[in-house]
């Protein structure tokens, strides 16, 4: 019987040192949860023109470019109520562990908007991802924009007609 106890006992403590790094105890299927609002993609100004964004695409990159997590999001199923918060569970190798994080919202064949940057990400729950946001759609290389008047033309009921340049 004491036997048999000495062996879990040791099995136990090569699979802990197997999977202890840094100091930390990370398991199998060990993940860090990233969340973060994405209702800057989905939300005006009065006035804005509406922009078709229907799809998130979401890519953590290790920092040895490989990809841990790649996802598609569709926006209208990740509203819920006026909420718009997606969490996701990204694989870890160790805790705490750098990625680059890429997103890329898309919508009627167009990218729309682009974020990104680097974030560190531990084992279970972490503080929300606040990435920069930045317009990529059409027009967004546009240094300015000119507007010109074209020729406006009256017509009156007694035949005489007004052209304004």
């Amino acid at each position: 019987m004491r036997r048999k106890t000495l062996r879990w006992a040791t099995l136990a403590l090569a699979l802990a040192g197997l999977t202890c790094r840094d100091n930390d105890l990370i398991g199998p299927g060990a993940a860090g949860r990233a969340a973060f609002d994405v209702g800057a993609f989905a939300l005006f100004a009065p006035g804005d023109p509406p922009v078709p964004v229907e799809s998130l695409e979401v890519v953590f990159r290790r920092s040895d470019e490989s990809i841990a997590l790649a996802d598609t999001i569709d926006l209208a199923a990740a509203a819920q109520g006026d909420s718009f918060v997606v969490s996701l569970d990204v694989p870890l190798d160790e805790t705490p562990q750098d990625f680059l994080l890429t997103l890329r919202a898309f919508g009627g064949g167009v990218d729309w908007y682009a974020a990104g940057g680097p974030v560190t990400l531990a084992q279970g729950p972490n503080d929300p991802l606040a990435p920069v946001v930045t317009y990529v759609g059409p027009g967004a290389g546009a240094a300015g924009s000119t507007r010109a008047a074209r020729d406006l033309s009256f017509s009156y009921a007694d035949s005489r007609s007004t052209v304004f340049s």
